[in-house]
């Protein structure tokens, strides 16, 4: 908390001074599009900064998106578990996380990556370039029997279904 007298002293200006520079903070922070500002607490006397939580995920929002991804298995937990915690420190209010994190706790702890055990998020990216730039791409997979299998394929979509990528 911030008090305009307090601060006018401490820096040697007037509260008229500082009053102007908290209206620059303001100015500042919407032009940049920061989703935060300076706001007037009547309770204690003070200004303080406030972030506006518009953008973040709801109690329900992120608990449903973790389930999802849980329960999709389509990474390894190397990749997996990194993704979960940028999206719990990126999208859920501070005061909320120790509860969503609490409740994914469980199927973090028990969570079963895909039998082929390989990365695939660099991949991902890969492909996506391939599609967006209307690339030919050369690529081999394995069947079910074992058998290699090697394609030129000209990738025009992404999905997700049933533990793979497609």
């Amino acid at each position: 908390i911030l008090n305009k007298k307090e601060l006018a002293q401490r820096f040697c200006v007037t509260e008229r001074s500082i009053q102007r520079d908290i209206e620059s903070l303001r100015c500042f922070f919407t032009e940049q599009g920061l989703h935060q500002d300076i706001l007037y607490d009547k309770k204690v006397h003070g200004y303080r900064l406030e972030c506006e939580t518009s953008g973040m995920l709801s109690n329900s929002e992120i608990l449903a998106v973790c389930k999802i991804l849980l329960e999709s298995r389509s990474m390894k937990k190397e990749e997996m578990m990194p993704i979960l915690d940028k999206l719990l420190n990126c999208c859920v209010p501070e005061e909320n996380r120790k509860a969503v994190t609490k409740l994914i706790a469980n199927e973090r702890y028990h969570y079963i990556p895909p039998r082929h055990e390989k990365k695939v998020l660099s991949g991902l990216w890969e492909i996506g370039q391939a599609i967006e730039q209307h690339r030919v791409m050369e690529i081999q997979y394995e069947k079910i029997g074992g058998q290699i299998v090697n394609r030129t394929i000209e990738p025009v979509g992404l999905m997700f279904s049933e533990y793979y990528f497609y």
